[in-house]
């Protein structure tokens, strides 16, 4: 593995010229102090590259819901701590939810689940900050504040009129049913509009989704069993757009916690994109277009990225982005032995707009090994049709976890060499990375494990033009120096041959002897 100084056809630099992204690649940024723990969080940054972080934390009987904003410059604008948004009572378990949405201008709606109106009935409670911290709503209960024993799976989508789209389900007891609930607030809180859109047998967990379908619509989409059901809603009457729902997915799910296994993401054209495990547990994808019909190959069991029938093997969920110049998806997914699965290889795809897969079997990223595991993609545009994979890699021997990045060209080509962009030996997991800011710059963000607790991270990089590597990091230290034989093994001293020394710092040079 190449760092740094090598020139391999991609520059990517971690700006030093920000007021606090440490420039120390073996430190990063810690983000959550020492001492702070959560069981949830989620991030979003806006358009000026302010970072909003959402956690849910413990608290004395109760969960604290605590916000951060990270700026621009790496600093914390909300103290160590963040502001503490809610510490109603609650329950000491979570369901899944958004937590965060960001509006037309930046700001920022975070959800919070409680029991503020009730000791036994969940409610959802919407409030809204700007990238200063200012609170713009004092916070707006859904549904008339009339909570359920059961409710999940809040989703949220921010509307053309500056308002907002909110959807959950909930087990309503007097019927008997699990119902998807639609719910609109307008730009100053308000709700103007609410509508149920389906009702389910009880304990089908109906987990919905929204996305953008243009012109004032939203397409919803709920789980149901193995498939997934998609309606179109007009977000000002909120009128449906279909007498009956369309199957959009029909290919099952490979665990019962669906959230595990599943990405609805949105799409050009206003469409969606959903990649998941099947039941067979291969990876797959659907593109829906936003008049519901089924891009692609037009089935909804969707794209196989593996098509063998050795059923020994799985491949995880494939990572997508769009390549708008020569409209094609790139995907990036593991296939791996199921009986082991530290067995694994990596591989590249492009898919056409007819579904048609570039490459038979994929494009080789990775060859098949079990020395190390490769984790939490994050596939992201580069623009002309060029992207960047950014995952965790994890050394199976030494029990070391870095952050890497590489990219690839239009045709396919990757790079060279891995590049990282934290180095430290520590447990790493939920690799989460922004879209690309108009700097050239991504921010990504991992938890990161301490003295048996873990804390969020970051880290800025930025993928200039095609001249190099330059991460630049603080002088070299022999202090906390580690040293590693030529295929990756760590050694007490250097030996003969050729030495990999990773400093304190975390710079990386080759030593020959």
């Amino acid at each position: 593995m190449k760092r740094l100084f090598l020139f391999i056809g991609v520059a990517i630099s971690c700006l030093q010229g920000w007021a606090n992204w440490n420039t120390d690649l073996s430190e990063n940024t810690q983000i959550t102090p020492t001492g702070l723990s959560y069981y949830d969080k989620a991030l979003k940054t806006n358009k000026n590259g302010y970072t909003y972080a959402a956690f849910v934390c413990p608290a004395e009987n109760s969960m604290a819901t605590r916000l951060q904003i990270i700026d621009k410059d790496g600093n914390r604008t909300l103290g160590r701590g963040g502001k503490i948004v809610a510490s109603e009572k609650n329950r000491p378990w979570l369901t899944w939810n958004q937590y965060l949405q960001l509006d037309n201008e930046g700001n920022a709606f975070l959800s919070v689940q409680d029991l503020r109106t009730s000791d036994d009935n969940l409610t959802y409670t919407i409030y809204k900050f700007s990238e200063s911290g200012e609170q713009l709503w004092n916070g707006t209960l859904l549904n008339d504040g009339n909570g359920y024993a059961m409710s999940a799976g809040l989703s949220m989508l921010n509307t053309h009129d500056d308002g907002l789209l909110c959807t959950f389900f909930y087990t309503d007891p007097e019927i008997n049913k699990d119902v998807v609930l639609v719910e609109k607030l307008d730009k100053t809180g308000k709700s103007e509009w609410k509508k149920s859109v389906c009702q389910m047998t009880i304990n089908s967990l109906p987990y919905p989704f929204l996305a953008d379908a243009g012109e004032d619509r939203a397409m919803v989409m709920w789980v149901d069993n193995g498939n997934i059901e998609a309606n179109v809603i007009n977000t000002k009457t909120g009128e449906m757009e279909k007498d009956k729902p369309v199957k959009v997915y029909s290919g099952g799910f490979a665990s019962p916690k669906v959230m595990e296994v599943l990405n609805i993401a949105p799409a050009h054209d206003n469409g969606v994109l959903i990649s998941t495990l099947n039941a067979n547990v291969q990876g797959s994808m659907v593109y829906v277009k936003n008049d519901l019909s089924i891009g692609l190959d037009g089935n909804t069991n969707g794209i196989l990225f593996d098509k063998t029938e050795d059923y020994e093997y799985g491949t995880t969920k494939p990572e997508v982005v769009y390549n708008e110049g020569d409209n094609t998806f790139s995907c990036v997914y593991k296939r791996f032995y199921k009986k082991n699965t530290r067995i694994e290889t990596v591989y590249y795809q492009k898919v056409s707009m007819d579904g048609k897969l570039k490459w038979d079997g994929g494009k080789e990223i990775v060859a098949q090994q079990d020395e190390y595991q490769q984790a939490f993609f994050n596939l992201r545009s580069l623009g002309n049709d060029k992207c960047a994979l950014f995952y965790l890699k994890h050394d199976n021997m030494a029990n070391t976890v870095c952050g890497l990045v590489k990219t690839f060209d239009k045709d396919g080509n990757a790079s060279e060499e891995e590049t990282e962009f934290t180095t430290s030996d520590d447990n790493k997991v939920e690799l989460w990375v922004s879209e690309q800011m108009p700097d050239k710059r991504f921010f990504t963000a991992w938890d990161q494990k301490i003295d048996s607790k873990y804390y969020l991270f970051m880290q800025d990089i930025k993928i200039d033009t095609p001249t190099g590597i330059s991460l630049q990091t603080t002088s070299n230290n022999a202090e906390h120096s580690r040293y590693f034989s030529i295929n990756g093994t760590q050694r007490n001293e250097m030996g003969r041959g050729i030495n990999i020394v990773k400093y304190g710092n975390g710079n990386t040079v080759k030593i020959a002897r």
